[in-house]
């Protein structure tokens, strides 16, 4: 892995860092709750590698063959 590329993931982790505090405690100082100014962050970054991970998933179900997601509604009970 070059450097240039361990830099640029550096300074979108640096970005998204700095957004998802700035939102929080924008949020934190709208509801007057500071314990949203630490949680926040946390919420902000487990939601999104949750759905990074979905996304990821749904892609191998597309690449598979006979792979097909079928959700909730799809089962039968």
């Amino acid at each position: 892995m070059s450097r240039g590329f361990l830099w640029l993931g550096l300074g979108i982790a640096g970005v998204y860092a700095g957004v998802s505090l700035a939102e929080s405690l924008r949020i934190a100082v709208r509801e007057r709750e500071a314990r949203y100014a630490v949680l926040l962050p946390i919420v902000f970054a487990v939601r999104h590698i949750v759905h990074g991970m979905g996304t990821l998933f749904g892609l191998v179900l597309v690449i598979l063959p006979g792979e097909h997601w079928k959700g909730r509604r799809g089962r039968k009970a």
